[in-house]
């Protein structure tokens, strides 16, 4: 689960030019690059992991955020205490 993940991520635009090189410290010029770092290993909650564990992490843990903004927003437009715009959601 956690290299495809990490693979998909990397296709993803606004992933890879802000939240990637913000957790990487640094840029990839190209998707086997990148593959190659996720070997590396860090610490990761305070356990021994890779920059794969790093990756996954940070991308379920926004995944989930980004679903729980989206269900509050839903909830606050049927009680009418909300506007339908999902511009907070880009995490």
């Amino acid at each position: 689960m956690v290299i495809p993940l990490c693979y998909a991520v990397f296709d993803i635009q606004w992933w890879r030019d802000s939240s990637l090189q913000e957790l990487a410290g640094r840029s990839f010029g190209n998707k086997l690059d990148f593959m190659k770092w996720l070997g590396n290993e860090r610490v990761v909650h305070g356990v021994k992991a890779s920059n794969a564990m790093l990756v996954a992490d940070a991308a379920l843990e926004r995944t989930i955020i980004y679903d729980i903004r989206r269900r509050l927003n839903t909830i606050e437009i049927s009680n009418g205490l909300g506007s339908q715009s999902d511009d907070f959601v880009h995490l």
